[in-house]
């Protein structure tokens, strides 16, 4: 994956080159399209904090920020159609140019790793998902119950379970769907065809699902199983 901060450093560079061209093309005609474009950019970068702060919730998430990624293109478009910053051969041209090329370039191996990360991760719910249908039938022909109910216990203690595994650059986009609150059923549905329904973990079976020391266990007719991810 990307360096941490690598939007921000393409962002705080566009803005740079936006400032520039905008003083060069308004600083002889009217100061009121330079305000309103210093205006423009300080809002858009306002309102991407502000939303996270009167959000209620998923306040961290990427999805969050989305004005500051648009504002990159924004700008750029702008810089196009309004100046002649692309047409000149000089040195400000050339590093438009080349903030351009990095960006789409950073853009098309964020997305084609995701997609790589994504079918990885495909591959290990599927072989959860057939371990988990292993554990159930075993359970049944065991105790002749049928297992016909799941039960989320949500837990912060092992959340790398959350994740690829042996992958330092994990990230929310390829979370395993057998640990997340929403997924679950599903999920397993989806590679075992078994149908379960939604119940509350009970006290009891709380303690032990965290005894067994297992990412899962079948207590009377209900699947318990650890999530990491709400």
């Amino acid at each position: 994956m990307l360096p941490k901060n690598w939007l921000l450093i393409f962002l705080s560079i566009t803005v740079i080159l936006a400032i520039i061209a905008i003083v060069k093309k308004y600083k002889k005609e009217s100061m009121i399209q330079l305000v309103f474009w210093f205006i423009l950019i300080a809002f858009v970068i306002a309102s991407s904090f502000a939303s996270s702060v009167l959000s209620k919730s998923s306040f961290w998430a990427p999805r969050m920020r989305f004005s500051l990624g648009a504002l990159v293109g924004i700008l750029f478009l702008y810089l196009y159609v309004t100046t002649d910053l692309f047409q000149k051969k000089n040195i400000l041209c050339i590093l438009a140019i080349t903030v351009v090329a990095l960006y789409a370039s950073c853009n098309l191996y964020q997305y084609i790793t995701i997609i790589i990360q994504g079918k990885q991760m495909n591959q290990v719910e599927k072989e959860e998902c057939q371990r988990i249908e292993q554990h159930i039938q075993e359970y049944e022909q065991q105790t002749g119950l049928e297992v016909t109910k799941i039960a989320r216990v949500f837990s912060s203690s092992h959340n790398r379970n959350l994740y690829l595994p042996n992958n330092p650059k994990a990230n929310s986009t390829v979370f395993n769907s057998t640990k997340c609150w929403w997924s679950a059923k599903g999920v397993i549905y989806f590679y075992t065809n078994r149908r379960l329904e939604y119940t509350n973990a009970i006290p009891e079976g709380k303690e032990i699902l965290e005894e067994s020391g297992k990412e899962w266990q079948c207590i009377d007719d209900t699947l318990y199983i650890f999530i990491y991810q709400r």
